[in-house]
């Protein structure tokens, strides 16, 4: 039967878990994940308010909403927007 990984909470369970022979280790359960390794040149950290940061990000959403609707708006024939 193969072997399931259990929940580790602490890095002293990873060492004990990663120590013992896992060659029966059900490797289906794993889930690929992206990792981003190139060097940040800057970094920003920004405080706002709750009311100012809702507004910050709805206007790109109403902005992608339009956009949609523009795709197909009667007056376009072309089929690519406006």
């Amino acid at each position: 039967m193969k072997k399931k990984v259990p929940p580790l909470k602490t890095d002293r369970e990873a060492e004990a878990f990663l120590a013992q022979d896992l060659s029966n280790l059900d490797f289906s359960q794993f889930k690929p994940a992206r990792f981003e390794f190139e060097k940040k040149d800057e970094q920003i950290n920004m405080r706002s308010n709750r009311p100012s940061w809702r507004r910050s990000r709805e206007r790109p959403r109403l902005a992608r909403k339009k956009t949609r609707a523009n795709l197909g708006h009667p007056a376009d024939t072309t089929g690519k927007g406006h």
